[in-house]
């Protein structure tokens, strides 16, 4: 009895578990990109066209549904925040939330003496923990054009990795539930033998 309930129990987690990890490998997740943040001297207009940038790069990775402006500018009314806003964690959580995302990103342009440094994180709505981060230093301002584009690929490859680790363990449930299938199969078989022989052994009794 122990037996077959310990074999309900792990059918049944792996089940569950194929779902997740099945929903996991198919899903693109839904993230929202907050405006840049600038600290310092430096140009707006190159945070601006490298917000669009980054954004255009996530969508081209197909890995991510980006919220779109309307939605995320909507959210940030309602919550009376403005595009220039220095967002915290706490506070970039909430428009994220508001917007329906899973994941919200904030990135931050800190303009230094002779260089300036680029910040981007990716924080787990539900969770509060940051999923990736990245940095990258700039020598002149049009540097950050290209940078938030390599970090975007990054951040695809980090859930490309996940989703592969996903796909791999999927592969590994299903074949274990394949062998659990077989072992099973050959336990009837074997039942129908024994049961067979005690027949046998009946009528030769007889």
């Amino acid at each position: 009895m122990r037996k077959k309930l310990t074999v309900l129990i792990a059918m049944l987690v792996g089940t569950i578990f194929n779902i997740t990890a099945a929903e996991f490998a198919s899903q693109e997740k839904r993230v929202a990109v907050l405006p840049f943040t600038i600290k310092g001297k430096f140009d707006p207009l190159y945070a601006e066209v490298a917000l669009d940038n980054f954004i255009t790069r996530l969508i081209q990775g197909k890995v991510y549904r980006v919220v779109e402006r309307s939605q995320l500018d909507k959210a940030m009314k309602e919550l009376k925040f403005q595009s220039g806003n220095d967002f915290d964690e706490s506070s970039a959580m909430e428009v994220g939330k508001l917007a329906g995302a899973e994941i919200v990103v904030i990135g931050i342009v800190t303009a230094l003496k002779d260089q300036a440094v680029v910040n981007i994180r990716g924080i787990s709505v539900k969770t509060g923990i940051a999923e990736f981060a990245e940095k990258d230093f700039l020598r002149t301002q049009e540097d950050l054009l290209t940078s938030v584009e390599k970090i975007a690929d990054k951040f695809s490859q980090v859930i490309i990795a996940q989703k592969q680790r996903a796909e791999a363990e999927l592969a590994r449930q299903r074949q274990m539930e394949q062998a659990r299938e077989l072992a099973k199969k050959r336990e009837l078989e074997m039942a129908k033998q024994r049961e067979a022989e005690l027949a046998r052994q009946r009528e030769l009794e007889l």
